[in-house]
């Protein structure tokens, strides 16, 4: 990815065929580009999430299951070209595992 011209994006999104990130949703969130350096060994991509008002308490745990999710990477066209599924507890910060 580092050797790409354009610009690349990610995004967060429900796991195929579940809605249910997406329902619990005020608007769709913007993707997120970053640019890759080869100095740097590790990245942190965070995505701003505008909810719906008066979620419920199963609505929040399903909003902070990192299985629920999928990572997408998004090229130049706005297309997916890659995606990482259910987000495992290892890979999120320490202090996000809470």
């Amino acid at each position: 990815m580092m050797h790409t011209e354009k610009p690349i994006y990610f995004s967060f999104a429900d796991m195929p065929g579940d809605e249910t990130i997406k329902n619990l949703l005020a608007e769709t969130p913007s993707r997120v580009q970053i640019e890759l350096n080869s100095n740097q060994s590790r990245y942190t991509i965070t995505q701003q999430l505008k909810l719906k008002e008066n979620l419920s308490e199963a609505d929040n745990q399903a909003l902070l299951s990192p299985a629920n999710y999928r990572l997408q990477v998004i090229n130049e066209e706005k297309l997916s070209v890659a995606s990482f599924m259910g987000l495992e507890y290892s890979l999120l910060p320490e202090d996000n595992q809470k």
